[in-house]
């Protein structure tokens, strides 16, 4: 269908999914800005936000996630609910199309998709009823699939390809463990990371320079690390602080440094941890309204983090920018309950391009960035006072966006919504 460039239809309260395409200008500065007190309305300075819609079907968006072509084409997986099946939207020229990966069958947690230099499309998901993490790729023919082991109920994998585009997944296996699955050219070798952790949770995985696997993951009430050396694993704690480590996303720079990006519990905030000699720092990037949940991350080619996550307190989708000032903020998308599943991606030009699910409007959009730095030169950032921390409460995360996507309005689910990750 063609793409609208225009606000969101209201009203309707199937689940939708959608693709943002923003563009930033990398060169630009903003003057005024003071590191994590700067707010932006939708679609205003500092950055402009437009829509396309990627998949109109009912049910579809869970666990997005994102990649691009060499030329920027955006390509995304993610999970059909209604249909039973992973899913890939593309967008050819000015017009999505979307193709079945697998299923129909039943699939929960993960989706993972990267693109190869030589243009092979390659995914991960987790097969619910056969419980295992499979691996499929597609060329010039048909999708092809493969087992890789058996994994966690819980569905946790992530997919990375390292220099020589051989592809590797970080998941949780079936007793709960973390475990290191890498293509060595004529078969997958499996590795278990730690088995101490009683469960391993939102592992994610990305090669530094020197092709290490990095894997950030949740574990033990706290987040944890693990890098692959010439003598095996190396573990270690990241942030201590009890229930810090959901959603956690790992990212290496050019320079081999680390970086994790995660959601804190303790204090409702989205979290930011950088590698440091032996240790980390870590800081604060959005403690407002319960900021973090369902986030993704992506360092762009000059190094600047760039993060997409969902404010659970008023349901609605956020961005981060890491910038020589201090992070910048601003609310990407307020229209009814947006912004789970997050998925984000930058291109050659360092322009972000994010996936979520809205569960208000329900379909697969696409959103550019027109203005640039306008916001720069028109209207400086404003400064904004901070809500109080949320304390959350204990029922599972799926649990609520089941009795969401079943019965509530999208004003209660804006009061309320999730209050929990999965299996927490």
């Amino acid at each position: 269908m063609a793409p609208r460039l225009i606000e969101k239809r209201r009203g309707s309260r199937a689940g939708h999914l959608f693709a943002i395409l923003a563009t930033l200008a990398s060169a630009c500065t903003l003057p005024g800005v003071q590191p994590l007190v700067i707010d932006a309305g939708p679609t205003t300075a500092p950055f402009a936000w437009a829509i396309e819609t990627a998949d109109p079907g009912t049910g579809t968006g869970f666990h997005t996630s994102i990649a691009l072509d060499r030329l920027g084409t955006p390509m995304i997986s993610y999970i059909n609910a209604a249909g039973g099946t992973v899913q890939l939207a593309r967008r050819i020229g000015g017009n999505w199309s979307s193709e079945i990966v697998a299923g129909p069958g039943i699939f929960s947690g993960d989706t993972s998709v990267v693109i190869a230099s030589n243009g092979t499309i390659e995914a991960s998901y987790f097969d619910q009823e056969a419980r295992a993490v499979v691996y499929a790729a597609k060329g010039t023919g048909a999708w092809r699939a493969s087992t890789i082991d058996s994994g966690f109920s819980e569905g946790y994998n992530r997919l990375a390809l390292d220099s020589s585009g051989r592809p590797a997944i970080a998941y949780t296996g079936f007793d709960g463990s973390l475990r290191y699955a890498a293509w060595n050219g004529t078969e997958w070798s499996v590795e278990v990371v730690d088995h101490a952790t009683l469960t391993s949770r939102y592992p994610d995985l990305a090669f530094d320079p020197l092709d290490r696997p990095n894997i950030a993951y949740y574990g033990n009430g706290t987040l944890l690390f693990a890098k692959k050396t010439s003598v095996g694993w190396a573990r270690g704690v990241v942030d201590a602080t009890p229930n810090a480590g959901w959603f956690s996303r790992i990212r290496v720079d050019s320079r081999g440094v680390g970086h994790i990006a995660y959601y804190a519990s303790s204090n409702g905030s989205l979290m930011y941890a950088t590698e440091e000699g032996n240790g980390w720092s870590r800081s604060v990037i959005d403690s407002g309204g319960d900021a973090g949940f369902d986030l993704s991350f992506a360092l762009d080619v000059n190094d600047r983090a760039q993060i997409a996550y969902y404010e659970r307190r008023a349901g609605v989708l956020r961005y981060a920018i890491e910038t020589s000032q201090g992070w910048v903020r601003e609310t990407v998308d307020d229209t009814g309950v947006a912004g789970w599943y997050t998925g984000i991606a930058t291109d050659a030009l360092g322009f972000p391009h994010i996936s979520y699910y809205d569960w208000s409007d329900g379909d697969l959009d696409t959103r550019k960035g027109r203005s640039g730095c306008r916001f720069a030169a028109s209207r400086p950032p404003r400064s904004m006072p901070l809500p109080p921390f949320s304390t959350g409460s204990s029922s599972p995360l799926e649990t609520i966006r089941a009795l969401l996507l079943s019965s509530r309005s999208v004003r209660s689910a804006r009061s309320s919504g999730p209050t929990v990750p999965r299996g927490i």
